[in-house]
């Protein structure tokens, strides 16, 4: 269907507020003005209800930064003669999924991920290899080379959408020429 054959059919293209005068294809520049004065005024009422509103909220300042080391608690008790199975790995979208790689034969220092633990890969959470293992169908055994962590119930704050993981603020040395990235702190 072309333009003009929508524009045939009663429908306006044009999202545009447009002043339309009976009987005549030229509006007078008159009423023309008035009615765009009537459309200023009704952005400037609107204007001045936001103004007020905003002059009605409480200032909301920034706070110190506070260290989440003191409430993280760090998990993943090693395997050791446990059969390490089923094996987790973490996704790039922050996600768990099993694990994809070579395995080792000697699965000891394999880390236990259970229901409610964080996990991250230090050497990858730069792009986003971060998740929060949700419930016991996820839980299973990760890396040795992973983190794994959970908040303590005394933490000031809680995870009010525990299906998706807010953005946390984690600072992460930058890798020597050929090395891994290392964390500072537990998170």
């Amino acid at each position: 269907m072309s333009r003009e054959e929508i524009v045939a059919s009663g429908y306006d293209l044009n999202p545009r507020p447009r002043l339309t005068i009976a009987g005549s294809d030229v509006p007078d520049p008159l009423e023309l003005v008035e009615h765009l004065k009537g459309h200023a005024d009704a952005v400037q009422g609107a204007a001045e209800r936001w103004r007020e509103a905003l002059g009605n909220l409480t200032h909301f300042g920034v706070g110190d930064r506070v260290s989440l080391e003191q409430f993280v608690l760090e998990r993943g008790q090693r395997a050791g003669d446990e059969p390490a199975e089923p094996l987790v790995g973490v996704t790039n979208a922050g996600g768990l999924a099993p694990f994809k790689g070579k395995a080792s034969a000697n699965r000891n220092r394999y880390r236990r991920l259970e229901a409610g633990d964080f996990v991250y890969n230090p050497m990858r959470v730069n792009v986003g290899s971060l998740a929060l293992c949700r419930y016991p169908h996820e839980e299973g055994w990760v890396s040795p080379d992973y983190i794994v962590f959970r908040l303590d119930r005394d933490a000031p704050f809680i995870l009010s959408a525990p299906d998706r993981i807010r953005t946390c603020d984690l600072r992460f040395r930058r890798p020597r020429e050929g090395g891994a990235a290392r964390r500072d702190g537990a998170c």
